[in-house]
């Protein structure tokens, strides 16, 4: 359900339509983009809604609302602000004092990682990931981008690539594999 702030924003009714369901459709997929860039879920959500904001004088560009070059566009424009909000001088975290009490407190609550790989990359600058996806062969880097970045399913790459699933797997697992020596932490 498209927020009646931004409903508010749009002008007329056929671009609030066309929002609605954009926002219908991709809202939680470019989260999910936002939150693998800022691994905070306020600062992603507010991403998300910059995205939005951003698109209003866009929605003219924008012919078919499902269709990979839509999404492309929508992820395009979620990396940008992303990557401006995590450049920006002005934005900074809170620091919290926290006494000894309390980091015990911290220290004893359950790892939130449930896949150790996540857990491995995010001890990584985004800009350090980056880095060894480019050092990549061109079909590992094509496909690792694909799927991390513009969030297609393996199946959906499989289409794209003109190749078969099983491909598109063991790319995407010697991607992960490399990028791990890349950065250090492998064989």
């Amino acid at each position: 359900m498209l927020p009646l702030w931004l409903a508010a924003a749009i002008e007329t009714e056929s671009d609030r339509s066309k929002m609605e369901q954009l926002y219908d459709e991709y809202e939680r997929r470019l989260y999910s983009v936002a939150f693998r860039y800022l691994h905070d879920k306020y600062r992603a959500e507010d991403a998300v809604h910059d995205v939005f904001i951003n698109l209003i004088p866009k929605l003219d560009s924008i012919s078919e609302i499902k269709c990979p070059q839509t999404w492309a566009f929508l992820v395009t424009i979620t990396e940008n602000i992303c990557l401006n909000m995590l450049t920006r001088k002005s934005y900074t975290s809170e620091v919290y004092d926290v006494d000894d009490k309390n980091q015990l407190f911290i220290e004893s609550l359950p790892d939130p990682y449930s896949n150790t790989e996540d857990a491995y990359f995010d001890q990584y600058d985004y800009l350090q990931v980056a880095d060894a996806v480019r050092q990549l062969p061109d079909i590992l880097k094509e496909t690792m981008i694909l799927y991390a970045v513009h969030g297609y399913t393996m199946k959906e790459i499989a289409a794209i690539q003109g190749c078969s699933l099983e491909s598109v797997k063991k790319r995407i697992q010697r991607g992960r594999a490399k990028i791990i020596i890349i950065l250090g932490g492998g064989r």
